[in-house]
């Protein structure tokens, strides 16, 4: 009894310490692939990309082979889930990605450079140039509307700014499917938010007094 406990712990640390190892070897997954970069739009189609990637994608196979042999040798079922979260989440690497390069990835490939700007409140445009190929050409910037490089611009700002800015047709919303698919490959903007403009408003120090003097008693 004592014998079969211990090989169960064995094969339990084997299993365990191979999934691990070869975690940093996996390649990146993007969600949906099997549809061939679309996202599904029927029920029926999001099934088959749910059963389609352990199968298309050899470290998907092997990640849910390695949850399930942990799961049984631990003979418990309660640790499957525990297993499948803590899998997920060592699988994970946080990538930002920059809001505009989505939108510039939405645009697509030009002829010539362009830029993409959304609204920055108080009359200005948070802003980046890129070229013909969607690659941003620098840092993005915050400025008023007519600082913008005379080029054509897309965006939500394009609209908003049409009478300043070189309005041509293009994204004026960022598209999530885009953000899925194309995240993984865009820049890595780090961890902390590239553009946070401080609110207008700010607390008073003084306080008020609620009462008022009458300038006589009643």
């Amino acid at each position: 009894m004592a014998k079969g406990s211990g090989m169960k712990t064995i094969l339990r640390t084997l299993v365990a310490a191979t999934s691990i190892a070869f975690l940093p070897l996996a390649p990146p997954a993007l969600a949906h692939h099997v549809m061939g970069g679309k996202l599904p739009d029927t029920a029926w189609y999001g099934l088959l990309s749910g059963l389609g990637h352990p199968i298309i994608g050899i470290d998907h196979l092997a990640f849910v082979l390695g949850v399930g042999l942990m799961a049984y040798l631990a003979g418990r079922i309660v640790l499957l889930p525990v297993l499948l979260v803590a899998g997920t989440v060592l699988g994970c690497a946080l990538h930002g990605v920059c809001s505009l390069d989505v939108l510039a990835a939405q645009h697509g490939r030009q002829t010539t450079d362009f830029v993409v700007a959304t609204d920055a409140r108080r009359h200005e445009v948070y802003w980046a140039r890129y070229g013909p190929d969607a690659i941003r050409i620098g840092q993005p910037q915050v400025s008023a509307p007519e600082a913008v490089p005379d080029l054509p611009v897309v965006g939500p700002a394009a609209d908003l700014y049409a009478d300043r800015l070189r309005a041509v047709p293009g994204p004026r919303v960022l598209d999530p499917g885009i953000l899925a698919l194309a995240g993984p490959g865009l820049p890595d903007a780090g961890h902390e938010p590239l553009y946070l403009r401080r609110p207008d408003a700010t607390e008073s120090v003084r306080r008020k007094s609620v009462l008022h003097y009458g300038g006589g008693r009643r």
